[in-house]
């Protein structure tokens, strides 16, 4: 697990995704979140998957946004990302998998900005700490 500190007092808890099987979808993977104190102008987050084959090429992907109002208080929850195969691509060429978190200013997701130091306007991790914005692994 990596717990990092964003912003005024946030911390974000994004432990590895775990892939399961799922009814409706062809991968599932549970991704543990925990926010706290974000910017207001971001009420969502948004967490996001994909299935990669071994040269990294994508071959599924999907976003999930959640809404993390009220911001001033701790938002801890598993959340689920369903991912579908591309139409013409094989489960069996699925290797890894990468899932990452942004933060959103609608529940459309035009918004989502991920945190980039460089970048002001997007959440900021708190000085001297790091933020990790993604995990990844394999899928066995």
């Amino acid at each position: 697990m990596t717990i990092r500190r964003l912003g005024k007092g946030i911390a974000l808890l994004f432990a590895a995704a775990m892939a399961g099987p799922a009814a409706a979808a062809q991968f599932t993977f549970t991704v543990p979140i925990e926010i706290r104190d974000i910017d207001p102008q971001f009420p969502y987050a948004q967490v996001g998957c994909n299935i990669q084959a071994a040269d990294n090429t994508m071959l599924g992907f999907t976003n999930v946004i959640f809404d993390i109002r009220p911001n001033n208080r701790p938002y801890s929850a598993n959340v689920t990302v369903p991912v579908d195969l591309i139409p013409g691509k094989s489960a069996s060429a699925v290797t890894n998998y990468v899932c990452g978190l942004m933060f959103c200013k609608t529940s459309q997701g035009a918004t989502c900005v991920r945190p980039v130091p460089s970048n002001p306007a997007t959440p900021q991790p708190e000085p001297g700490t790091q933020f990790i914005p993604q995990v990844n692994g394999q899928i066995r």
